[in-house]
């Protein structure tokens, strides 16, 4: 994989954020910022609900980066959806200090699925396309099962999903098959959900007795690999345009830069409900 397609998260530039609930200091910001640079990545995925993460960014150039950002979720008995969502790009552009984004995703999919508020969410944003401020827009989803339908509404150019060595159901054929018929171009995220997938010992209690976590676990032991090495190996299995890693300093960037040289393709599978609590962070 080349290394350009790796993106930096920045929810814990902003605040507490994943398994070890780490909000990550303006000198690590820096430090990381650099160090991807230097290794030829230049996406940053944000967002106004990552809390201090614009503020935080906004301290540095970001020039020479690409920035994917969101729009939150609608509020309750909105009026004007089109004054709304250009307040909320105009906020980002202003606080980033800069003068396009190059990718803007809806970050609640339920927003789109009544008709009427989504097409005039769908409308706003495609004008500010229009303009040559956005080039790409999309939608950030949890529950792959709605992508059909939010991809025979709407002609999105960017899915943003979860995909890791338990969650694969972005792999279904209907899926993949819409996604190469409509040319979306798909980023992947939760790699290490949030963290949980690398963290060998001292989990949180309500951890400790999931039957796949353990299974995964000691296939880790027996093999003799590093769990980051086994979570950037599902990888190959996917068809992808960008993989956003969230990393608290600069050391972690390296052993996933070190790690993608050389990850473990071959594994068991460990399949997981679709329902399961473990895949989807926000019932943690």
């Amino acid at each position: 994989m080349k290394l350009n397609k790796l993106v930096i998260g920045t929810a814990q530039f902003g605040m507490p954020y994943g398994i070890n609930k780490k909000e990550v200091n303006l000198k690590d910001i820096d430090n990381i910022l650099k160090f991807a640079k230097k290794n030829k990545i230049n996406h940053l995925d944000t967002a106004p609900s990552y809390q201090k993460a614009l503020k935080k960014l906004s301290m540095f150039s970001l020039k020479e980066w690409n920035i994917i950002s969101k729009i939150p979720s609608m509020p309750k008995n909105i009026n004007d959806i089109k004054g709304w969502v250009n307040k909320t790009f105009f906020n980002t552009l202003n606080t980033l200090q800069i003068q396009k984004i190059n990718t803007i995703l809806i970050h609640d999919e339920n927003d789109i699925f009544n008709r009427k508020s989504g097409d005039e969410f769908f409308r706003s944003l495609n004008e500010l396309k229009k303009d040559g401020l956005i080039k790409n827009i999309g939608c950030s989803i949890y529950t792959p099962n709605k992508l059909v339908k939010i991809l025979e509404r709407y002609s999105f150019d960017v899915i943003q999903c979860p995909y890791n060595i338990f969650d694969k159901r972005i792999l279904s054929p209907e899926l993949v098959e819409i996604l190469n018929k409509k040319k979306v171009k798909l980023h992947l995220r939760s790699i290490f959900l949030q963290g949980l997938l690398l963290k060998k010992k001292n989990l949180p209690q309500k951890f400790r007795k999931n039957r796949i976590l353990k299974k995964f676990n000691i296939w880790v032991k027996e093999t003799k690999c590093e769990n980051i090495s086994a979570c950037l190996g599902s990888i190959s299995k996917i068809k992808f345009d960008k993989l956003i890693v969230g990393v608290d300093n600069i050391g972690q960037l390296k052993e996933i830069i070190k790690n993608l040289k050389n990850p473990i393709k071959n594994q068991p599978s460990f399949k997981i409900n679709e329902n399961s609590k473990l895949i989807d962070p926000r019932k943690w």
